[in-house]
């Protein structure tokens, strides 16, 4: 798979100077503010489900959302059996009385992630650190993350800042007994590394949005049994062969659900919406129900134990 991203649309295959979609100030033009022109299509069930990674701060941000999570839901027409969402807040400018973080824990069906992104690692430093596990103390913080290695030309950060910022933030998930998100991008070597050097082989684990082969999929598996490898919609992508080859050849029980929503707008939904949300996690598993060739409600309880295996909620 074409691993280049844009800086624009977040998508991959192109760069930022080659972009045709509509610049980041504009990523609301094709959205209905009152979502009535917004219609899912995806896959129904009644099992419950979480979207196990995603950006709610980012999200709302960029279609200048100003209510709470649950209004959200209800605007842009949430299929009933996603429950909830783990929001994964990376950014420095999270932790702190700007970040929105509280509020949002205060609604159902919503919990978080603590960690500083590895495009942001040249700014961690101890009163960042402080802050991180300041906000890791509240009981619907589930884990440290997303965090780890990026080695593509996206990521703004030296790679030795990232390799600082990586470790003290491992050290941290063992200090608190929390599980780790990873980011890994173009540096599985080293990443994987970095995890045997600190963790013990037991730890949760959530390889968010993996993209390696099988071989380096086996080479974590084999090491860590608790890992998960995180699934987004960009397995709707035809030209995501790579993600399609994992996602048939991985085995249901290691897998979670994701969004990363705003980005990895499911494929069939191009041209409808400049965005994705948390509801969108359907489509992600109806496409693994399509890979694994079994049902769509096998998908989703599957990777739903997986999710409170790794994070510890239940319904």
């Amino acid at each position: 798979m074409d691993k280049t991203y844009c800086d624009n649309c977040e998508e991959p295959g192109h760069l930022k100077k080659n972009c045709t979609s509509l610049p980041k100030a504009n990523l609301v033009a094709a959205q209905s503010k009152n979502g009535k022109d917004f219609e899912f299509r995806e896959p129904l069930s009644d099992v419950n489900v979480v979207d196990t990674h995603c950006h709610i701060d980012a999200l709302f941000e960029r279609i200048r959302h100003r209510g709470n999570y649950e209004q959200f839901k209800t605007l842009f027409r949430f299929p009933p059996n996603v429950r909830g969402c783990i929001s994964s807040f990376s950014d420095p400018t999270c932790f702190g009385s700007l970040g929105m973080w509280e509020s949002l824990f205060s609604e159902d069906g919503v919990w978080g992630t603590f960690g500083v992104h590895p495009h942001s690692a040249k700014y961690y430093n101890d009163e960042l650190e402080a802050k991180i596990v300041a906000c890791l103390k509240h009981p619907k913080a589930l884990a440290v993350g997303e965090c780890g290695l990026d080695y593509s030309v996206r990521s703004a950060s030296p790679k030795d800042k990232q390799d600082i910022a990586f470790k003290r933030q491992l050290r941290i998930a063992v200090q608190l007994d929390k599980p780790v998100v990873i980011h890994c991008r173009e540096a599985e070597t080293d990443c994987f590394q970095i995890m045997k050097d600190i963790l013990p082989s037991d730890w949760k684990i959530h390889l968010h949005c993996y993209t390696g082969d099988l071989a380096q999929a086996e080479e974590y598996s084999s090491h860590f049994p608790n890992l998960y490898f995180g699934v987004t919609n960009l397995v709707t992508y035809p030209t995501a062969t790579q993600v399609h080859h994992d996602a048939t050849d991985l085995p249901l029980r290691k897998l979670v659900l994701e969004t990363d929503a705003p980005y990895f707008v499911p494929s069939r939904l191009k041209g409808t919406t400049r965005f994705s949300t948390p509801g969108m996690v359907m489509y992600v598993a109806g496409k693994l129900a399509e890979f694994h060739k079994c049902s769509l409600d096998k998908v989703l309880e599957t990777c739903q134990k997986n999710a409170e295996n790794l994070y510890g909620i239940s319904f």
